[in-house]
């Protein structure tokens, strides 16, 4: 019985442990965009969204800022939260390319028409 208990100690200190590394949502965000980006890349790779180049760039730097998020908990906590601005900054470069893109796209073929 003491090994029981023991053992549910220990499980409960690991746990408390990373939920002090690792706040859940954080995680969530980061498994929801890893999966969002399976079908992008997906349909990226068909040739589908090809155009849409700046936008897919944009989601991998977004995707890159969550992956930061999670990994300051670990250690580093001020080099991996200023990567994680930074990604967030050229993910906000990118989507401002790809709007501009857009609005190129858009004023050629009112003037072609």
């Amino acid at each position: 019985m003491l090994l029981t208990n023991s053992f549910y100690t220990g499980a409960h200190l690991l746990i408390d442990e990373l939920r002090d590394m690792f706040q859940e949502s954080e995680v969530i965000n980061l498994l929801m965009a890893i999966i969002a980006l399976g079908v992008i890349l997906f349909t990226f790779i068909r040739g589908e969204i090809l155009h849409y180049r700046f936008f897919f760039f944009g989601f991998l730097a977004m995707i890159s800022g969550y992956f930061f998020t999670v990994i300051e908990g670990i250690g580093y906590t001020a080099f991996f939260d200023a990567i994680e601005h930074i990604s967030y900054a050229v993910s906000g470069f990118f989507f401002m390319l790809g709007v501009f893109q857009l609005h190129r796209q858009e004023q050629n073929r009112d003037r072609s028409t």
